[in-house]
């Protein structure tokens, strides 16, 4: 998770979009990662580690967006 923090981080100020910056680039590694622990909702096996990536990348993705006041006009307000 610190990886999929840090690359988010990264690419925050490059992507100012919190929509296509999660759900186009970090939601496929996300998956890929969930997929090589055999974690996937289908299989009911979605708790495994499947779940706890998805909820730490909602959290870090709102992290990155108050922190570089991108995806939306609530941020400045929020900071």
């Amino acid at each position: 998770m610190y990886a999929i923090s840090g690359v988010n981080i990264v690419v925050g100020p490059a992507i100012p979009s919190s929509t296509a910056r999660t759900g186009g680039v970090m939601l496929p590694i996300v998956q890929g990662l969930a997929d090589t622990y055999d974690s996937r909702p289908q299989d009911g096996t979605r708790k495994k580690i499947g779940a706890f990536l998805i909820t730490c990348l909602y959290h870090v993705d709102t992290i990155v967006a108050t922190m570089f006041l991108t995806a939306g006009a609530t941020k400045p307000l929020a900071q």
